[in-house]
């Protein structure tokens, strides 16, 4: 997996192999990640702009 964007202690952005995994931060007690594959329109929207979803 390739980090492509990432803002700390919010999200990060992953290559994995030719799929977009974001990874957001979660919580405020207690911290977790939720991982999430983006669907065909977000990675079109994500290569349009190239700015944070």
């Amino acid at each position: 997996m390739k980090e492509i964007l990432k803002k700390n202690w919010t999200y990060i952005l992953y290559d994995d192999n030719g799929k977009l995994l974001l990874s957001v931060v979660c919580g405020s007690f207690g911290l977790f990640d939720r991982n999430i594959y983006l669907n065909q329109d977000e990675v079109t929207s994500y290569n349009d702009k190239k700015k944070p979803i």
